[in-house]
Order: C-alpha cells, then structure tokens, then sequence
C-alpha cells in the first residue's frame, strides 16, 4: 500500500451508494469513499471537474479525496452526549436515516429515535440538534438521537411515558428519551401488566 500527496484535476463520472468515481486518466476510474468526500455524493454532477488529493495507492486501485486540506473526518472527539448536525445521507424505512455528521461514516438515527415521522425527512437535509447516543469504535459505527438524552434527567424528574414491554422485573416505558427507562416492580403503583 502506497500513498501520496499528489494532488491531481479530475473529471466526475458517476455517483455510487458508497462513493464517486473519477477519470484522472489512469487505466481505471478513481474512487473517492463517501468518507473522503467534502459534500455528500449526489452533489456531484457527471462531467464536472474537480480538484483531487490521491489518498492511497493499491496496485491499480487508488482512493482519492475532495478534501483538499486534510482534514480527513475522524472519530476522535465524539462522545456520548455530544450534540451534532448531520446532513441526510440515506433514508432507509426498515432502519431510520444516516447522516453525515463528519465523522468517517454516516451515523445511525434508528426510526423510534427520530422527532418526527421518517417520511418527513429528505435526502440532503441538515437536521440540528442531534444527540450521539453510542460510539463503537472498533466497527467505526454511531449513532445519533434527536430524543433528549436519559442522561439530561434528573433524580425527581417527573415523566409521561408508554408502555414500550413488560419484564419479570418491572415495565420498561417509551418517556420520549434516547432510552427506555425502567420502572422496577417495586415501584409500581397498580399490578404489573401482563403478569
């Protein structure tokens, strides 16, 4: 694996679900990953022609960047709790909507964790007031709430919930956070349901 700073003029071809491709007149088209992108994907348009930072060297594999300052995105600095823009990236009913938040990878907003209904959301939105709500470095994975954090509530808090289930142990209730909360049988003012 090789990689370089050379800096070099390309001509966008076509957009992909995980990236662009380039011609910079090598034998094979360039790759530039989601995450090296300076603007989500569909904003490139075939045929225009943009400045590009060659990022590695495989054999006749290269990966290449619009982000000309290096300021590749990282996850160093992302912490639970922390609030977020994000730019949808995707909509996946079955899931929820990625958004860009300048980390590595879009960041997961499961559909329960969202504010409003998925269908009013749209590709290329900028959503404020995002919350992260899990890290897992290792797979290079977030996610994201628009929900308040449990976190955020404090001892004597009073809430309005749902029923999200039912344990041997208490109810689990949908109090409009990041996170059911529990409320453990002894805490319970009627007979736990479904027992």
């Amino acid at each position: 694996m090789c990689s370089s700073d050379l800096t070099i003029e390309g001509t966008v071809l076509r957009g992909a679900k995980f990236g662009v491709f380039f011609d910079i007149g090598a034998e094979n088209d360039v790759l530039g990953p989601n995450q090296f992108l300076d603007k989500p994907s569909e904003a490139y348009k075939a045929g225009d022609k943009v400045m590009l930072k060659i990022v590695k060297m495989e054999g006749d594999r290269i990966t290449v960047s619009t982000d000309l300052e290096g300021k590749a995105p990282s996850m160093d600095g992302l912490k639970i709790g922390a609030e977020v823009t994000g730019v949808v990236a995707t909509i996946n009913p079955a899931f929820g909507i990625f958004f860009k938040i300048g980390a590595p990878r879009d960041a997961l907003c499961r559909t329960k964790q969202l504010s409003k209904p998925i269908g009013e959301y749209e590709k290329g939105q900028e959503v404020t007031g995002l919350k992260i709500s899990g890290i897992n470095k290792e797979k290079g994975q977030i996610e994201v709430t628009t929900r308040r954090m449990a976190s955020a509530v404090k001892s004597g808090d009073k809430l309005e919930g749902t029923v999200a289930s039912v344990a041997a142990f208490g109810v689990f209730f949908d109090a409009g956070l990041s996170n059911d909360v529990l409320a453990p049988i002894a805490f319970l003012s009627k007979a736990q349901i479904g027992r």
